[in-house]
């Protein structure tokens, strides 16, 4: 079971996490070039990316001293979408898994925690408070054949248990960008509609990092032919952790919510995963 623990930063959140639920979506990938024998799925609560491991990378402010907190650090990684999480059984699919996919591009950007080791672990842990950056989705008629459908702008994120080794995250997001046809709410409203509309559609990607404590060197930074790997530089310190299971919602607010803060979304997200987890 996943536990998260959401910074008391809004003393509204008794108030208002009711109203930050994730909401109901659904998906026609009939819209994108290439993908035939596409429908519209039924309305699904999240999607769920398989485990995947992205590279991330600090860049010391001082190479002298290490990776210090508030240095720079991004992480980078790829991932497809393993599961659509109906509200019911025998949910409409939509097609998805055979004749289409998705992919999701994970782009994080933000400054490095860095939590020297107790007594009881044997390393540092180095982490990751991102404030910047996209988590970008596209989806595929085969594998090398994909299109951008929908853009996460990336506004925050916020840890727990950051000494368990297995640390829970949540990142959070407004939707900048949605190729018109695709997402839909479950009243069957165009996310591009909405976004042209004004209105602010907010994502959470939420899951468990182990790995934490690996430490990261140069020699990570580059691929075994020398060559630096995708987002690293000359100078930098890498190393890869472990996201198991990352599920993604959405979550259709009107503009006047937004003051409220993303972390009332994690909030009523991290409730509905944990029931899920128990069920």
């Amino acid at each position: 079971m996943k536990k998260f623990t959401v910074l008391a930063t809004i003393m509204a959140a008794g108030l208002f996490a009711s109203n930050v639920n994730a909401a109901p979506i659904k998906i026609d990938a009939s819209a994108v070039p290439g993908v035939t024998g596409a429908s519209m799925t039924s309305a699904f609560e999240f999607l769920t990316l398989g485990t995947f491991n992205p590279l991330s990378v600090y860049t010391p402010s001082n190479p002298l001293a290490g990776i210090q907190n508030g240095d720079a650090v991004k992480d980078v990684g790829t991932a497809n979408v393993s599961a659509l999480n109906p509200l019911s059984f025998g949910s409409n699919l939509g097609g998805f898994n055979t004749s289409w996919g998705m992919k999701v591009s994970w782009n994080l950007a933000g400054t490095a925690i860095v939590i020297p080791n107790p007594p009881s672990f044997p390393n540092t842990t180095y982490l990751g408070q991102f404030n910047a950056g996209s988590v970008d989705f596209s989806i595929c008629s085969t594998p090398t054949m994909c299109t951008n459908v929908l853009n996460l702008s990336i506004t925050g994120s916020q840890l727990n248990d950051p000494l368990s080794g297995a640390v829970g995250i949540e990142v959070f997001g407004k939707v900048s960008s949605a190729m018109a046809g695709v997402f839909f709410d479950a009243s069957g409203t165009d996310f591009a509609t909405k976004i042209g509309q004004g209105e602010m559609i907010f994502g959470i990607a939420s899951s468990d990092i182990f790995g934490v404590q690996n430490a990261p060197t140069s020699d990570f930074c580059r691929t075994p032919t020398g060559a630096l790997k995708a987002g690293a530089a000359d100078g930098d310190l890498c190393r890869s952790t472990t996201l198991n299971s990352v599920d993604i919602a959405f979550v259709p607010e009107p503009a006047s919510l937004a003051i409220l803060g993303l972390g009332l979304m994690g909030m009523g997200f991290s409730a509905r995963r944990k029931n899920k987890a128990n069920a």
